[in-house]
């Protein structure tokens, strides 16, 4: 019933990705700038040594396995520096097929904010939804090719990294003038206040000194 509702979800989700979509400005194979300045980073999934980052995930159909990175190519099997690979099991030796170029990826949101990267291979396509969860790191749901021989393949990710980051986030540079801003701002207030107080306690004492003198 789950998966029902997940294939669903996500199968909506990818054939309305068109529907009212602008482009996210894409700024390398794994971020993209959306017009009102908000970003999409997920450079934090990267993989450095060949492997892809999900590997192996089994579709909703228990029928093909696929494995996916959104920001490195891999190989596995006959599948070549790829993003995505389709594992399909067969006896004696399993298919491999090329679902999704890297450099093909483009960004794009539908009318409701919704984020979805696009991959074309041949005459593949491969549409990633991406869905922002502040508590999981990072999951990938496969409903793979749907609908079946249609050539196209859908995913949904999962993670915190999918959230935008607005231009005042905390890791934003622009932030983080503000607060070195608002900083330096106090500690100028702080200095002053002080010197007052100070400049305040040297004209008591100067008073209480004259007062001294004139008394003697």
């Amino acid at each position: 019933m789950i998966k029902s509702v997940c294939f669903l979800f996500v199968l909506f989700s990818s054939v309305n990705a068109w529907k009212g979509a602008v482009e996210c400005v894409k700024t390398s194979t794994c971020s993209c700038r959306k017009d009102n300045g908000e970003t999409i980073d997920l450079s934090a999934l990267s993989t450095n040594n060949g492997t892809p980052k999900f590997q192996n995930v089994i579709d909703i159909h228990n029928k093909d396995n696929y494995s996916l990175s959104v920001c490195n190519i891999f190989s596995q099997g006959n599948c070549s520096n790829v993003a995505i690979c389709q594992i399909r099991p067969m006896f004696p030796t399993d298919l491999y097929f090329d679902v999704g170029d890297l450099n093909t990826a483009t960004f794009m949101e539908d009318e409701r904010g919704q984020i979805t990267i696009n991959y074309i291979a041949g005459n593949r396509r491969s549409f990633v939804n991406l869905t922002c969860n502040y508590d999981i790191e990072a999951q990938l749901l496969a409903v793979g090719e749907q609908p079946a021989g249609s050539s196209m393949y859908h995913f949904e990710l999962i993670s915190k990294y999918a959230c935008p980051i607005t231009p005042l986030d905390p890791s934003s540079p622009s932030k983080n003038v503000i607060y070195i801003g608002v900083g330096a701002g106090v500690g100028a207030l702080l200095l002053v206040v002080a010197i007052l107080v100070y400049r305040k306690r040297i004209f008591s004492k100067c008073r209480k000194s004259d007062t001294y003198t004139s008394l003697t």
